[in-house]
């Protein structure tokens, strides 16, 4: 009897647990993305601030990053309509660093 209670238990946590998953995602219209910064800003931040917070965040060193970006444009890398060329770059390098999923580039 007891291991039935507790699969009755079990299954009604799980179902309560879907239920505000569900409600959570339709209903809970919080903003996700709320930096003060754009990502060309926060770019613009890391440039110009300490060497090895860009190490950090992109893996290599500002000038090998100027140099890399150079050589990219030289080949067809260009600002889109919304992006800099720039700005693309930093977006590759750092899912290239950090390994996080896309959806975690959003931030």
């Amino acid at each position: 009897m007891k291991k039935k209670q507790a699969a009755v238990i079990a299954i009604a946590l799980a179902a309560a647990s879907i239920d505000q998953h569900h409600y959570a995602a339709c209903y809970d219209k919080t903003p996700k993305n709320t930096s003060k910064l754009t990502g060309q800003q926060w770019l613009n931040e890391l440039l110009a601030g300490h060497p090895r917070r860009f190490y950090d965040a992109m893996g290599m060193n500002k000038h090998v990053f100027q140099a890399l970006l150079r050589e990219l444009i030289k080949h067809g890398l260009h600002n889109t309509r919304h992006v800099s060329a720039k700005e693309q770059l930093r977006i590759f390098l750092y899912l290239a660093v950090t390994g996080l999923p896309q959806r975690h580039l959003e931030e």
